[in-house]
């Protein structure tokens, strides 16, 4: 099925589909995508589908308008419309004629406010306004009975209207970049929320208000100014994807491990120096991002969370993994970049399952001899560290596919790398290589090797060449 896609921070992506009757799926994918392992342990993306259910009437093919008067002709049809014109800065009362509209997309115009009779439309269930000039809240909005999804975000309104709860069948609420700097307390009364976007507002305070929302299974307050949270947190039992990025916090509450129901927690960029010892009953949580905090110890029941999958623990200042991390063996991701590790722990092999790891920028003089012992790994980056020498001991690693040795003092490799059976990816840019060994021919699966910035000369370039065929080569 063909979707309209709609890029929120570079990281939530609503989908409007072809059809039109809302049915919410958040966090479907995403969870799909770390289960599944496709994902990389770097930043995820996650994708929310809105499906609609009676199916487009003949008339209503997929166009993008310039203005109202052009999609006149069809309003009768027409159940969604797209408006595209940087232009445009006004709707117009028109928009009373399309009496079986469903879908309002009228985004990065110059629009400001809203028509009345946009109020009049009967089964209008989705608005998205994203990207233009509104300073306050489109009051008319209130008056559309039927709303489930409103998207106002990146525009510039600084408050939201104290009666917002006239919203009633609002499931979807998207208010990112814009210049909030509170939340009425009226939105505790608005039952069928459930996703709230908030993200790179002016917040200062957590709004507590939404913490009596117990249906809400999507919270982003990201990139705000908070800087505590409040116990009541605890009472959003169905939440399940988190996102508290960015904000100035420097503890979460004690009783976090109340939200049960947790699968997506993201506290990066804050000033944590620990977690609460109760995280360890967030049974359900399967990822986990603390990079960019202080936070160099971890509390003993920071095992007990079995699920986990993808632990995104770098920026942190370590100088030794935490033991509890180790003792996660079910983890699939784990980032521990740009931190000032030297080594691992002899028990590091107990992470079997483990499939992408990242050390890159920190500070191994030595090839981490331990990671040969993850049997199930995938991707290894070692980018931006001291190494000197690959050891023999990288042929146990028969399930590697990539392997990234980028900016490192290597001169010379051992042949051992070419008994990686199944790797397509090799990188060793910026070291001091002048050749490559004779079995990297047994490198059958090698689609790619970079070497470029060391000190290979034009003849061992060909030499290669001739040796790799099919291989793409950087030099």
């Amino acid at each position: 099925m063909r979707t309209d896609d709609l890029v929120i921070r570079g990281k939530i992506v609503l989908s409007v589909s072809k059809f039109a009757e809302l049915r919410l799926c958040a966090m479907t994918l995403c969870l799909l995508m770390i289960s599944t392992n496709v994902m990389p342990a770097q930043e995820l993306s996650f994708e929310y589908s809105f499906t609609f259910s009676q199916p487009r009437r003949a008339m209503n093919a997929e166009k993008n308008y310039s203005s109202l008067s052009g999609a006149l002709g069809k309003a009768k049809y027409l159940d969604k419309l797209v408006i595209r014109n940087k232009d445009l800065s006004e709707l117009g009362a028109a928009i009373e004629r399309f009496k079986n509209l469903e879908v309002l997309d009228i985004s990065e115009t110059r629009i400001a406010e809203l028509p009345s009779e946009l109020a009049s439309l009967p089964k209008l269930k989705c608005v998205i306004l994203s990207r233009n000039n509104f300073s306050q809240f489109p009051h008319v909005l209130l008056d559309v009975k039927n709303l489930e999804i409103l998207d106002l975000r990146e525009n510039s309104i600084r408050y939201l209207p104290k009666n917002i709860n006239k919203l009633n069948r609002l499931k979807v609420l998207v208010l990112s970049g814009n210049q909030i700097t509170e939340v009425p307390r009226s939105i505790e009364k608005m039952s069928e929320l459930r996703e709230i976007y908030l993200d790179d507002n002016k917040l200062k305070a957590f709004p507590e208000h939404i913490c009596k929302l117990s249906g809400v299974h999507t919270l982003s307050v990201s990139g705000n100014n908070l800087n505590s949270l409040p116990s009541s947190v605890a009472l959003m039992k169905s939440l399940a994807y988190f996102d508290l990025s960015s904000n100035k916090l420097h503890s979460l509450p004690q009783n976090i491990g109340s939200l049960t129901g947790l699968k997506v927690l993201d506290v990066q960029n804050n000033h944590l120096i620990n977690l609460p010892a109760s995280i360890g009953k967030l049974d359900k949580l399967t990822y986990l991002n603390i990079k960019k905090n202080g936070i160099s110890n971890l509390p003993s029941t920071f095992s007990d969370m079995q699920k986990l999958r993808t632990l995104i623990y770098s920026s942190n200042g370590l100088t030794a993994v935490p033991i509890e991390v180790i003792h996660c063996m079910r983890l699939e991701n784990l980032d521990l970049s740009f931190n000032r590790l030297k080594n691992l722990d002899n028990e590091f092999y107990r992470l079997r399952s483990l499939e992408n790891l990242s050390l890159r920028n920190n500070e191994f003089v030595e090839f981490p001899n331990e990671v040969t012992y993850c049997k199930s790994l995938k991707v290894l980056d070692l980018v931006k560290n001291k190494i000197k020498n690959i050891s023999n001991e990288i042929a146990r690693m028969q399930e590697l596919v990539k392997l990234k040795l980028d900016n490192n003092f290597i001169d010379e490799l051992t042949s051992a790398i070419g008994r990686l059976s199944n790797l397509t990816y090799l990188s060793l840019n910026y070291n001091k290589l002048r050749t490559v060994p004779n079995h990297f021919r047994f490198l059958r699966n090698l689609k790619v090797l970079s070497l470029r910035k060391n000190f290979i000369q034009s003849d061992e370039m060909q030499r290669i060449h001739r040796m790799l065929p099919d291989v793409i080569l950087k030099f």
